[in-house]
């Protein structure tokens, strides 16, 4: 079953704000959500273990090219699932 909704998080180089960001996601009490994290920086590679950040409802993907935020926020939108983005 879907969650509720997907909640979408682009990063280019922000490591200490992106651990921030996905771990005051986690801490919510609500838990019908997925999150996917989109890197737009090819040069370097992001993770769970990277961001400090464990468990099924986070995906990350890395994109191949820096093609800019709209690309990225376009990109997770099309991967989301759930009633919201």
């Amino acid at each position: 079953m879907p969650p509720f909704f997907t909640i979408g998080v682009t990063t280019y180089d922000r490591e200490e704000m992106l651990r921030e960001t996905l771990d005051s996601i986690a801490k919510q009490t609500f838990g019908d959500y997925k999150v996917i994290v989109s890197n737009d920086n090819p040069q370097r590679k992001i993770s769970g273990r990277y961001a400090g950040i464990y468990g099924s409802r986070f995906t990350f993907i890395d994109q191949k090219l820096n093609r800019g935020e709209l690309f990225n926020m376009n990109y997770m939108l099309q991967k989301s699932c759930g009633r919201y983005f």
